[in-house]
């Protein structure tokens, strides 16, 4: 049977032939057929095959290249994974960090804090007017005084779902992934398998968008834990983690953690260390 797409196509000249075959993908199957079958019949299809992979390996410096240049800007200097790793190893330790868990005493916390910065913020506007008027001070400035205290609260309360993360070599062999929380520990043994993907964090103002990471880790195929870092706004995202949509965030983890911005961005080292072990293993 005639493909309904070779006439049309061989009409082409050579350079455009090679120009369409480059972007091939964007074409029915028959289409593509029909573009090797004249590059065949025309003596380009090696040609055709080395341009490609050419193209190729240039795309793979250039990423390598926007990769190097990511990490000089944030750890000072670039290190291959498996460098960063050895490195990164003292006294048996490859990796240290705190994170909070979520859990619904987290989230009230974390509501306890807002409305107890918004409430010092009042008071201190109160303070600011000089107006002591006897209303003013039964409505505006004893509720806002009270309501800042659920600031310390707040406080106190996301203290006490901090938990600590741990990545320890025991020997030779055995690594160890563990989180210690106030009343739990978890601990994965390496080899595990683990994803690391970034999205944007939707705020208030619809202008500020901030990045967001997650590290997703496994055990048997099973998704347990969720590691989750939001960055200051003017951080942009790693060029060589994937980006995930909002309606594929359905993590289903046993346990999630958060870490949030204008600290260190943790999860950019662990991602690099976790590889680096892997390419050693």
């Amino acid at each position: 049977m005639k493909n309904e797409y070779y006439d049309t196509l061989n009409l082409k000249s050579d350079e455009k032939v090679l120009e369409i075959y480059r972007d091939r993908n964007r074409y029915v199957q028959e289409a593509q057929e029909a573009l090797i079958e004249i590059l065949k019949n025309r003596n380009l299809y090696e040609q055709a095959i080395e341009e490609e992979e050419s193209e190729y390996i240039e795309q793979e410096e250039l990423e390598q290249e926007t990769i190097q240049d990511f990490e000089r800007n944030l750890f000072g200097k670039y290190f291959s994974n498996i460098e960063f790793a050895q490195n990164s190893l003292n006294k048996g330790e490859y990796f240290s960090a705190d994170f909070s868990v979520i859990q619904k005493r987290f989230v009230l916390s974390r509501i306890a804090i807002v409305i107890g910065m918004l409430a010092a913020i009042s008071f201190f506007m109160f303070l600011i007017t000089r107006e002591y008027e006897s209303d003013l001070i039964l409505f505006w400035a004893i509720p806002s005084l009270l309501l800042s205290l659920l600031l310390i609260v707040g406080i106190k309360g996301q203290k006490s779902t901090k938990s600590s993360l741990r990545l320890v070599r025991k020997n030779n062999l055995d690594i160890d992934l563990t989180i210690q929380m106030k009343d739990n520990q978890i601990t994965v043994n390496y080899p595990f398998k683990y994803e690391y993907y970034w999205t944007y964090r939707q705020n208030v103002k619809p202008r500020i968008r901030q990045v967001e990471l997650f590290i997703f880790i496994y055990e048997r195929d099973e998704m347990i834990i969720s590691l989750n870092e939001t960055l200051d706004a003017s951080k942009t995202p790693p060029p060589h983690w994937d980006f995930i949509s909002d309606e594929k965030m359905v993590t289903k983890s046993k346990f999630s953690f958060t870490n949030y911005a204008f600290k260190s961005p943790n999860l950019y080292k662990l991602q690099k260390i976790l590889d680096g072990i892997k390419e050693q293993s």
